[in-house]
């Protein structure tokens, strides 16, 4: 016996099955059109508005150094008592001065992108200290940690080398005033859960902090393996952060305990000390020393442990001064012009001896366009730094030459005007060394130590003439002892020849030639930075140090800049 047919409930069943086809292509359109779906789209607001984020502690700032690639980038952690969270700033000139700061943003890939930033207006934070001045002995408490537990080296020995060696450069570079040291050491094993650096440190703190007395450690500094996460050399914290100096380094890619450059490098960053970076201007063959268009080289200083981060360099004067205060103000004078006595940066001070020489900048700092980071650059610069390099003692290996180097940095004992923040950031800037000799760096290629940037000094009988600051710089005279240095402005009151305005130059008027009432003799800068003389004859006589200027029916003698040359009313 046949079953009857529902046709009613068949329909309901095709019904069912096309409706289900529809959601099913729907879905798998979805999962084609990842970017473009709009109902996708609005999966990922929802997504966003779930991982809001706003939190309120203390920011501790580093930088992070990736030598192998010659770069070098900010890193922000904020603590707010409970846990350490990475976060991110679309402008990485952030307030990161001693105020506790509130934070809105988003939690994208365990990081937060911030959107807001303020001050908790009041309340500030004593438990960092971004630079206090480095003196006395500065001790580490070193932790290392390897995969599976299994140390592949051995590191009594590994730290006692390191810190042997640095600690003989920090002697040496602070003249006796600050020492290296390290008290405990600890291993740990490294978990395969650990990637961000701040899950190091949380892991780390965790074991040790009970150990780390702010009455004896100045610092901890973490040896760790590489990681998917922690693709850098070494890394530091910028100052101290709750009563501490931290590092963290590779130990796979400074492997061998000599290599010590990179430990002191961080230490470095520890004391206050920016990267000693250089510009480059102008075109590969017509370079310039300064002016147009330029590049920074990161590590461009090949002079400095900041720079290229050879262990045998000094530290400039600047970071003497400013971070460190191993040397005070008077040491370092600001001045526009005079003939000066420099002491070597590398040999110990004597009683009143100059190390340097601080020369304000005069001119627009906005003509200077520096590839992409020209706001970021314009911040650092407001002096150049003038210092002098002799062979002795670790600098004798790598500058057997007696040289003045020329840089620019800033002065940051003062804060940028309009500035609402004590802000670090401006504590902590680049220096950027110049090419005083830019299309002869190379002068002898058989000399390693001259190559690529050996030859960017100046030595005894040689000048800098600098046009955008009017003066020049000229070495009179260099032995191991001293360099003897005369700072020439040349400061022109009407800019030029302008023959209807009277001017002067370094305190010389303009006057009318005696005898001649017709004609000015107007004083000027020459290309030579020298106060040069021109006769002009005035078309309506000479007063008072001008040419007399007698409009007549709308016309009236001027300066054709096309033409270079003044245009008489007459003759039009």
């Amino acid at each position: 016996m046949k079953k009857k047919v529902n046709h009613r409930t068949l329909h309901l069943v095709l019904v069912g099955i096309i409706i289900l086809g529809f959601i099913l292509f729907a879905l798998a359109n979805i999962v084609i059109n990842v970017t473009g779906n709009p109902i996708l789209k609005q999966t990922d607001e929802i997504r966003k508005l779930n991982n809001d984020f706003e939190a309120t502690g203390f920011l501790e700032t580093l930088v992070v150094d990736n030598f192998e690639k010659g770069n070098s980038e900010y890193r922000y952690y904020l603590h707010d008592g409970k846990q350490t969270q990475e976060i991110s700033f679309a402008d990485k000139s952030v307030n990161i001065g001693r105020n506790e700061i509130n934070i809105k943003g988003t939690k994208i890939n365990n990081k937060i992108e911030v959107s807001s930033i303020e001050e908790v207006v009041g309340i500030k934070a004593d438990i960092l200290e971004p630079f206090p001045p480095v003196m006395g002995d500065q001790k580490y408490l070193v932790v290392f940690l390897f995969k599976d537990d299994i140390q592949t080296f051995d590191i009594q020995n590994y730290t006692n080398i390191s810190f042997y060696y640095a600690n003989q450069y920090i002697k040496e570079v602070s003249y006796g005033k600050a020492s290296l040291s390290y008290g405990d050491i600890y291993s740990f094993d490294f978990p395969d859960s650990l990637c961000q650096t701040w899950e190091i440190n949380n892991y780390v703190m965790e074991k040790v902090s009970q150990y780390l007395d702010p009455f004896i450690y100045a610092g901890i500094v973490i040896y760790h393996p590489t990681t998917n996460c922690t693709h850098y050399s070494g890394m530091a914290t910028l100052g101290k952060f709750q009563g501490f100096y931290k590092i963290y380094i590779n130990y796979i890619s400074v492997n061998n305990p000599f290599n010590y450059q990179t430990f002191a490098h961080e230490i470095d960053h520890n004391f206050g000390i920016g990267h000693a970076s250089r510009l480059v201007c102008g075109t590969e063959s017509n370079e310039i020393t300064l002016g147009g268009i330029c590049s920074s080289v990161e590590y461009g200083n090949d002079y400095d442990i900041m720079g290229h981060s050879s262990f045998h360099k000094n530290y400039g004067a600047r970071a003497k001064l400013v971070s460190t205060q191993w040397i005070d103000e008077s040491s370092v004078p600001e001045v526009e012009s005079g003939v000066y006595q420099i002491g070597p940066i590398n040999t110990p001070p004597t009683a009143g001896e100059i190390k340097g020489l601080k020369i304000p900048i005069k001119w627009d700092i906005s003509r200077l366009y520096v590839g992409g980071h020209s706001q970021f650059i314009k911040k650092q610069l407001d002096h150049y730094y003038i210092e002098y390099r002799t062979p002795y003692g670790t600098e004798g290996e790598t500058f057997p030459m007696n040289g003045v180097l020329i840089y620019l940095g800033r002065d940051s004992m003062s804060y940028p005007e309009g500035d609402p923040y004590e802000d670090i950031f401006y504590l902590f800037t680049n220096t950027f060394l110049l090419n005083v000799h830019p299309n002869n760096s190379s002068r002898n290629i058989s000399e390693t130590w001259a190559y690529p940037y050996g030859y960017i000094y100046l030595e005894k009988g040689q000048n800098y003439i600098d046009r955008l600051n009017m003066m020049k710089i000229s070495v009179l005279d260099a032995d191991d002892d001293k360099a003897t240095v005369e700072v020439k402005e040349c400061i022109d009151s009407d800019n030029g020849k302008d023959y209807y305005t009277r001017g002067n130059v370094n305190g010389i008027g303009d006057v009318c030639q005696p005898q001649h009432n017709n004609n000015v003799i107007e004083k000027y800068c020459d290309t030579n930075i020298e106060v040069a003389t021109s006769v002009y004859s005035c078309p309506n006589g000479c007063s008072d140090g001008k040419c007399i200027s007698i409009q007549t029916s709308g016309c009236q003698d001027y300066y054709d800049k096309k033409l270079g040359k003044w245009v008489r009313c007459a003759d039009k």
